[in-house]
């Protein structure tokens, strides 16, 4: 359905990306996932990120985004806004992505 679909963004749920650094089998669906996305240019939104070890996996996988309660509780009005083609306070460089960090 992915090569029906052909979306920008493509977000992996909270169950798969919570532990995924501690789950080998977690692991390997989550690597495979963000590896397609990266070959297609679909931007990723790793989601549930709540630990340093969590955001660490996601972004040497080449996670786009993530979001979580360890970047930020909900709140009505964004944090931060990282303009596109920017590089902020919240960037990292792989495939001149952003990725939130800690």
């Amino acid at each position: 359905m992915l090569h029906q679909l052909r979306p920008d963004y493509l977000k992996l749920d909270i169950d798969l990306i919570r532990g995924v650094n501690r789950d080998p089998y977690k692991a390997l669906i989550a690597e495979k996932i963000l590896e397609i996305a990266t070959r297609l240019n679909i931007r990723t939104i790793a989601d549930g990120v709540e630990r340093p070890e969590e955001l660490e996996w996601v972004r040497a996988r080449g996670a786009t985004y993530a979001q979580g309660y360890l970047i930020a509780r909900p709140a009505a009005e964004p944090h931060l806004v990282v303009e596109p083609g920017t590089v902020g306070p919240l960037a990292v460089q792989p495939h001149e992505r952003e990725i939130p960090s800690a």
